[in-house]
C-alpha cells in the first residue's frame, strides 16, 4: 500500500521521514505515493484505503478499536514535543478556551496516574 505523504514544509510536523529515521532507516518516498498538505486530508485518505498514514493515539484510537481503522505495527514513535495553549496576559481565557483548559489538565492527570 502507499504510505499517505503529508507536505510539512509550512510547518513542524512529523512525516515518514521523522519515522523511520527513528528507527535507524533511510526512506524516500515512491513517486506515486500521495501527497496532502494537511493532516485531516491526509487521515481521511487513510479511512478511505487511499494508503498507511501516520496518526496521533487520540486521533486513530476509536478508528483502530470499531475496526474501521487497522493499526498495522506496534512500533510507537515517543517525542518530546508538547502542546501549548496560549493566551494574552492581561485577556481572561474565553469559555470555549478555559473549558478546553480544563480538559487537557484533567486528561494529562488521568494518564498520569496510569503511569
Amino acid at each position: 500500500a502507499p504510505l499517505a505523504q503529508l507536505d510539512t514544509s509550512a510547518w513542524s510536523c512529523l512525516d515518514w521521514h521523522d519515522w523511520f529515521g527513528h528507527f535507524g532507516k533511510d526512506y524516500q518516498p515512491a513517486e506515486s505515493d500521495p501527497v496532502f498538505n494537511q493532516l485531516t486530508l491526509a487521515y481521511r485518505a487513510v479511512q478511505q484505503g487511499m494508503g498507511i498514514g501516520l496518526a496521533w493515539d487520540f486521533m486513530a484510537d476509536d478508528a483502530v478499536a470499531s475496526g474501521e481503522m487497522q493499526q498495522v505495527t506496534d512500533l510507537a514513535m515517543v517525542t518530546e514535543r508538547g502542546e501549548y495553549l496560549v493566551s494574552l496576559r492581561h485577556r481572561q481565557l474565553s469559555p470555549a478556551a478555559q473549558l478546553f483548559h480544563d480538559w487537557r489538565l484533567d486528561s494529562v492527570g488521568s494518564v498520569e496516574a496510569r503511569a
